[in-house]
């Protein structure tokens, strides 16, 4: 009989993991496919979005035989303490393999990467102190120090699922067993917006934030507007030819007078004019040589 192990959070559980259970079970040809995963809380002490038992019930309904929990001395750690957890827990279990995401299917390499760090000669010492100096994290300073060593693209190695999977190969090293290792490349993300993604995107990602239109949504204007003070937040700052002396963008069917004097004594009124703010004033925005 043999054993495939996954180690995971699924904080949600989404279609990349459930691609993931799937090609694991077909890589390794396992009989049972055993996932360990993170319980109430998840790495950096977050707690997950759902309990442990709903994220159970979606990784066994999606492929996984049976789910056994990552102690949570290990579940809120690093990735180094997160790996070796994971690996020794799989490992008392007698899995024949470890199975995970990553971005590069280039396992050879990733072999060569996790022993120069686990060796970690003085020289790759000394580059990571300077990187501590010049501002990184210890994980980034030490991954921009291999990337050199090795001749590899800047950022090849600080990706999210390649850390993890070093640290994987690093803890399989030290278990004292063989354990084969299936490595599931990422899939290219969905690079077009709704309605046309297909039915097999891996993860919703975050492309941008969306642009304000030049004003708020019914924004009060509150006590005063100082004498040349800048657009209220989330109203749209434009260049102009002179001082502001009104918060662009606000309308008289919406929005309130200002509660205090302005500049040219606009008080109580409810269109102050000029209407709006442009690039430049033009002669339709100006009466009495004003």
């Amino acid at each position: 009989m043999k054993l495939c192990g996954v180690i995971a959070e699924y904080n949600p559980f989404h279609n990349g993991h459930a691609h993931h259970l799937g090609q694991a079970r077909a890589l390794s040809g396992c009989d049972w496919l055993i996932v360990c995963m993170a319980g109430g809380v998840v790495q950096r002490g977050e707690v997950a979005l759902l309990d442990k038992w709903t994220r159970a019930r979606m990784a066994l309904a999606h492929g996984a035989d049976l789910v056994v929990e990552l102690p949570a001395l290990f579940a809120v750690r690093p990735a180094e303490a997160f790996a070796r957890g994971g690996v020794m827990t799989l490992a008392a279990m007698g899995v024949d393999a470890l199975s995970f995401g990553c971005e590069t299917d280039d396992l050879e390499l990733l072999r060569r990467a996790a022993r120069l760090l686990a060796a970690e000669d003085e020289a790759l010492s000394g580059e990571t102190r300077r990187g501590l100096a010049a501002g990184l994290t210890h994980a980034r300073a030490r991954g921009e120090a291999v990337e050199r060593r090795l001749g590899l693209p800047e950022g090849f190695l600080n990706r999210p699922n390649t850390a993890l999977a070093l640290e994987y190969l690093k803890a399989l090293d030290g278990v004292g067993r063989e354990t084969g290792v299936c490595l599931v490349p990422r899939r290219k993300p969905v690079g077009r917006p709704l309605p046309n993604v297909p039915d097999h995107v891996v993860k919703a990602v975050s492309v941008g934030r969306e642009g304000f239109d030049r004003r708020g949504a019914r924004i009060t204007v509150l006590n005063v507007i100082g004498s040349r003070e800048g657009a209220l937040p989330g109203i749209g700052q434009m260049t102009s030819g002179r001082d502001k002396f009104r918060a662009p963008g606000i309308f008289s069917a919406i929005e309130a007078a200002s509660g205090s004097k302005l500049p040219l004594s606009l008080r109580w009124k409810i269109l102050a004019p000029p209407p709006r703010v442009r690039e430049r004033v033009v002669v339709g925005n100006m009466n009495d040589w004003m």
